[in-house]
């Protein structure tokens, strides 16, 4: 490399910065007129550990940078994997409606703490610096949490995840190849898979306090407007009757939905309150962000092609007490 810097052409930089994966953060911060003021940056790095310093950058024509300039405290909230949603949300430019309908506590002067974050560092503003057309903010972190979720990655401008290298892949698969039947049998790796996925978007039902049983409620009824009956709900969600029973109960009390009398005999129908609506729409944006995050490691067509092979495998074995009450159309795990 020769001393002086050649012209760069902006895009094909760009792509080559892309390149360094980087964990995304939401940098959060109260202004003296108290405002609360997000904005998403992987440009987060730890300077020194003693003392605790770290830094983050913020592009000179954000409108958030007057708030962060004259905040003395700022809050580095570190995404984890299923919170792609709300990276997108603050890497908005406009500052307006990025708090609202999201939960946070407030640190020191004012500073939110997002929830369900993969890490949090609490900091004192140390000094600024220039950074060409960025402005570096040099924080004394007074106070971190580490929660212990996976973390959200940002690689050649897309959204990613944490995983082993190839070289420890391979031993790792050296070390599990197994010969046993269960290993390669699609039932046990169907329920694996199936285990997975539904353990990754767990952490988003526990945030909006919303049982499994119930979201899985709530997307069918969001499906079926009409409204639906006790043994309608069991033959769309495989849940045991007495089981949607038991389930509805308690979301009757939320108000999320009503009981209506249908034409026959023991045919009580339920469907989605307002408030019913209200609590699911998030949840559905949650749950194509998790969806989105779980298949992009895979082609577009492949991910095609495998949503295909299910459906197609779902209705070649389906059972016939579930044939007999077939509705619309049946609900996606996590749609």
């Amino acid at each position: 490399m020769t001393a002086r810097r050649k012209k760069f052409n902006e895009r094909a930089y760009r792509d080559a910065l892309g390149n360094f994966a980087t964990g995304v953060t939401v940098v959060t911060a109260r202004d003296p007129g108290g405002f609360h003021v997000g904005v998403t940056a992987n440009s987060f790095n730890s300077v020194s550990l003693d003392p605790p310093l770290v830094l983050w950058s913020l592009d000179r024509r954000s409108l958030s940078l007057p708030s962060f300039q004259t905040a003395d405290y700022f809050v580095i909230n570190v995404l984890a994997a299923d919170q792609v949603a709300l990276s997108r949300r603050f890497a908005r430019r406009t500052d307006g409606g990025k708090f609202d309908r999201i939960t946070f506590k407030e640190a020191r002067g004012g500073a939110p703490l997002l929830d369900g974050c993969a890490a949090h560092f609490l900091c004192r503003k140390s000094f600024t610096h220039d950074g060409g057309d960025h402005l570096i903010f040099v924080g004394e972190v007074l106070d971190y949490k580490d929660h212990g979720r996976p973390a959200l990655m940002f690689y050649r401008g897309r959204y990613a995840v944490p995983d082993q290298a190839p070289e420890l892949q391979r031993k790792t698969a050296n070390r599990l190849h197994s010969t046993r039947f269960v290993d390669d049998y699609l039932d046990y790796l169907l329920s694996h898979a199936a285990a997975c996925f539904q353990a990754q978007f767990d952490s988003a039902l526990q945030r909006a306090k919303v049982s499994r049983d119930e979201w899985n409620i709530l997307c069918t009824l969001g499906d079926h407007g009409a409204g639906l009956t006790v043994e309608n709900i069991h033959a769309v969600t495989l849940q045991r009757a007495a089981t949607v029973a038991r389930t509805l109960e308690p979301m009757l009390g939320e108000g999320w939905i009503r009981q209506g009398r249908g034409s026959g005999e023991n045919s009580a129908t339920f469907r989605l309150t307002r408030k019913g609506h209200d609590a699911l729409v998030p949840l559905l944006a949650a749950a194509k962000a998790h969806e989105s995050d779980a298949l992009s490691h895979f082609p577009d067509a492949d991910a095609r092609q495998l949503k295909q092979m299910l459906k197609a495998l779902m209705q070649a074995r389906q059972p016939m007490r579930v044939r007999k009450h077939r509705v619309r159309r049946a609900m996606p795990k996590t749609q």
